[in-house]
């Protein structure tokens, strides 16, 4: 599953998630699942801690920081990092220089990796900070952290990425073998799709759907989820999400687990 942290009151404010309700959903579960966090700050939330210390006693979790929060000492105190799967810290350079917080930022990763956190540390390749990516790069090599550029998706003056990169500057920013600068890759429509399947989004209402682009309810975190025992075909034009790219494992298990006869597929509404 995919779960968005914030129950939003309104744009800003996030509501307490009901942790006697997370329980109930975490129990609706035999096996063993992962929850990532994406969307938002997630030591934003109010007791993150607990919600991380209530998933992580027998699920996983996984999430996108820019690690900057006080709460990160105590996260590195009490979460078990095996039950951790992937921590990514955002690193923004230009907005951590401009607030004088890159000492913190660089601090917080030294201590996740000293307690055993698998830690990736991202920056976005803005088209803006080509000049500055070696720059980047060699700060974090210094201290040995692999600082890692993702692609840009959206527009910037008046071009639109990842589609305008030129070959240079997919080079400075090592996106060679980069999924995301593939022209097809979020042009899923009619494709198999474990959406719904082994995976899900729980949205920030804190309902479940298949995915961000099937407007469909399967549930929620006071209810439970209902997945599919079939797979999908993509019915949207552009896919935000492609499982069979960022979640590979699970788009390839459900390939050899899931009914992928015509006769057996789950329509969309």
């Amino acid at each position: 599953c995919a779960g968005n942290a914030k129950k939003l009151k309104d744009e800003f404010a996030p509501e307490i998630i009901d942790l006697k309700e997370l329980k109930f959903f975490l129990k609706g579960f035999d096996g063993k699942i992962r929850i990532s966090f994406t969307g938002g700050e997630p030591f934003l939330v109010k007791d993150i801690i607990k919600i991380f210390s209530m998933i992580t006693k027998k699920h996983y979790i996984s999430f996108v920081s820019n690690l900057v929060s006080p709460n990160i000492k105590e996260f590195a105190r009490k979460i078990n990092p095996n039950r951790v799967q992937i921590l990514v810290a955002s690193a923004h350079m230009l907005e951590l220089q401009k607030r004088g917080l890159l000492d913190t930022f660089i601090s917080n990763c030294k201590l996740l990796m000293r307690k055993g956190f698998r830690l990736k540390v991202t920056e976005v390749g803005y088209p803006f900070i080509a000049d500055k990516a070696a720059e980047y790069k060699k700060l974090f090599e210094d201290i040995g952290i692999d600082l890692k550029y993702y692609a840009f998706r959206g527009s910037y003056q008046n071009k639109q990425y990842p589609e305008a990169y030129t070959k240079e500057e997919i080079q400075i920013f090592n996106l060679e073998d980069s999924v995301e600068t593939r022209p097809d890759i979020y042009n899923q429509k009619g494709n198999l799709c474990n959406a719904g399947y082994n995976i899900a989004v729980i949205m920030n209402d804190l309902n479940i759907q298949p995915c961000f682009g099937i407007e469909k309810n399967i549930g929620s975190i006071a209810t439970g989820v209902n997945l599919s025992k079939n797979l999908i075909r993509c019915p949207v034009d552009k896919c935000g999400c492609p499982y069979f790219a960022f979640e590979s494992i699970l788009y390839k298990k459900a390939m050899k687990y899931a009914h992928v006869s015509e006769e057996e597929l789950v329509p969309v509404d």
